[in-house]
């Protein structure tokens, strides 16, 4: 679900998005989340269950539900091109194993800000995304609470 709502130079941006898969599934068609069009506090791909692999290493395999909410305030920069401005952002989700294992009073929220500039292929985008909870042991890229992200196109 998207919703748009335009004033002038202000625009605010929102979506929700859920799903669940039933049975099992291989990892080419399981849940992941993070990155620079999901929940910006993460690098791409990193909101997802883990696995320790034999060196130690975490490794993201996916999850079988996902629920993730995003919200931006798109702001146009008089005298500038239009597309160019400033985008200020919340973005929240989870990617668990079962549906029932989702707790939307428990998501990976991230804030942060982006700035957007026009091209003839798409407006490149630059985010800095800033992990405001679940950060610490047994989370995505543990203390680790900074992501940046330099795209192409709009998040949603």
């Amino acid at each position: 679900v998207r919703g748009y709502v335009s004033a002038g130079w202000a625009t605010l941006a929102l979506r929700a998005r859920a799903g669940a898969l039933l049975g099992d599934a291989p990892a080419t068609r399981r849940f992941f989340g993070g990155g620079a069009n999901d929940q910006r506090g993460l690098p791409e791909r990193q909101l997802a269950p883990f696995a320790t692999a034999a060196s130690g290493t975490q490794v993201p395999y996916g999850g079988l539900a996902q629920a993730t909410a995003s919200a931006e305030l798109r702001l146009a920069i008089p005298g500038l091109p239009a597309g160019s401005g400033v985008v200020a952002f919340l973005d929240g989700g989870d990617v668990t194993e079962r549906w029932d294992a989702l707790a939307l009073d428990r998501l990976h929220w991230a804030t942060g800000l982006g700035w957007r500039l026009p091209t003839a292929v798409g407006a490149v985008r630059f985010d800095v995304g800033w992990r405001l909870n679940r950060y610490g042991a047994g989370e995505p890229h543990r203390d680790e609470r900074f992501a940046f992200h330099l795209t192409i196109g709009e998040a949603f």
